[in-house]
């Protein structure tokens, strides 16, 4: 009996196994022991005609130096208790049927929270970085790809290493010429990215936190404490907003409402206080997993070209997430005092006194860290956010 898999499952079935490459119906090993690695590399063999693999569709396939599809492996089944694939070669004359077979276990993941990465060519060289640093972390990481010709790119600039380990998403794989369009109309690539994510990773993880290529790993540990504390506490924190906040105001707007049911509008004006509360970049931005069906139901998510036709470039994923959460999930929202906009351009001073008054935020701004390195080492800080950025806005002076 044929086995169905979507790509995210059987990329993790693949690289959490040792197969065996040969020729089916025949006694011809190819290679005896070859791994799958995070990008596409292969180990335990080398030729121009399996120089890389990829999972595309449901389905392995090896790809040339060219990155031509050489073998499609479109079958999948179990035999015996392992896992057995086999396909028809692709390559010009005689093209027999290749077979993979499973021939022993590797270490199977068990981190229990993974960080969602969109990222584009232009950040790549930050989720390098992004990806050494997360060597030995207590999360996985999942890269989210415009295209394939960006994951093979971004495949090119680092080595085949079991410590380098990600996931990849294709956002092509999944959307429409049409609605990718519509995406890059309304520049709402990294929005489309997280849900498709968020749609595909929830049944393997306890949380889910989207972040972005531009951020710095302080300590690739605890990430998974920090995630379990912050849903435990059931608590969205903001900063004020003023009539001249125009921009925030439109963000807290439609990232409450245009997803959201008709019906449910007045409460979420409510919950709001009239949108006059921001919520962006204060606290991770943490998914509970197990939220995560039901909240993309409640946004209407599929990925489709009707549903990226309804997305606003000023729609924040995690803002909308939060909306649900405080309807439906036991969440409420705290206004901290003194503080207006949010953390996300605060100085060092600011910053640490909010850590002092409330539950302690884990990631910091990169201005404030470099005013106060001492303080966020001691205090365990995870991670900083917008080290792309040279210039910070000052909405709270000190």
């Amino acid at each position: 009996m044929n086995i169905d898999l979507d790509d995210l499952a059987l990329e993790r079935l693949m690289k959490e196994r040792v197969w065996t490459f040969g020729k089916a119906g025949t006694d011809e090993v190819f290679a005896p022991k070859m791994s799958f690695e995070s990008g596409g590399w292969l180990q335990g063999y080398a030729h121009p005609n399996e120089h890389s693999w990829r999972v595309k569709g449901g389905c392995v396939e090896f790809l040339s130096q060219n990155n031509a599809v050489t073998t499609r492996f479109d079958t999948l089944k179990s035999v015996d208790g392992r896992f057995e694939m086999e396909g028809q070669g692709r390559l010009p004359g005689d093209n027999p049927v290749h077979r993979l077979s499973e021939c022993g276990q590797r270490k199977k993941n068990e981190n229990r929270t993974a960080l969602i990465v969109p990222i584009h060519d232009a950040y790549f060289t930050y989720g390098i970085n992004f990806l050494f640093q997360s060597i030995g972390a207590d999360y996985d990481v999942v890269f989210v790809f415009s295209t394939d010709a960006d994951r093979l790119q971004f495949r090119e600039m680092h080595q085949a290493s079991p410590f380098l380990s990600y996931s990849s998403i294709v956002l092509s794989d999944y959307f429409s010429g049409s609605a990718l369009s519509v995406v890059a109309d309304r520049r709402t690539w990294p929005t489309v990215k997280k849900f498709l994510a968020l749609s595909l990773t929830h049944q393997f993880y306890d949380y889910l936190l989207c972040v972005d290529a531009e951020t710095f790993v302080l300590n690739p540990t605890g990430w998974t404490k920090a995630s379990e504390e912050i849903v435990s506490a059931a608590r969205w924190y903001g900063g004020g907003l003023t009539a001249a906040h125009t921009n925030e105001r439109q963000i807290m707007y439609s990232s409450s409402l245009i997803l959201a049911p008709a019906e449910e509008r007045e409460n979420i004006r409510t919950v709001s206080g009239n949108w006059s509360i921001y919520t962006w970049w204060w606290d991770l931005p943490v998914y509970s997993a197990k939220s995560v069906p039901g909240f993309l139901e409640w946004i209407g998510w599929d990925a489709s070209l009707q549903f990226v036709e309804r997305l606003v470039h000023s729609v924040f994923d995690h803002i909308t997430y939060q909306f649900y959460m405080a309807l439906h999930g036991g969440f409420s929202f705290t206004l901290v005092g003194g503080v207006t906009h949010s953390l996300e351009f605060c100085n060092a001073n600011i910053v640490s006194r909010v850590h002092q008054q409330i539950n302690p935020m884990k990631w910091t701004n990169a201005l404030a860290y470099t005013q106060d390195p001492v303080f966020f080492k001691q205090n365990d800080y995870l991670a900083l956010y917008h080290i792309d950025r040279k210039t910070f806005p000052q909405f709270n002076p000190d």
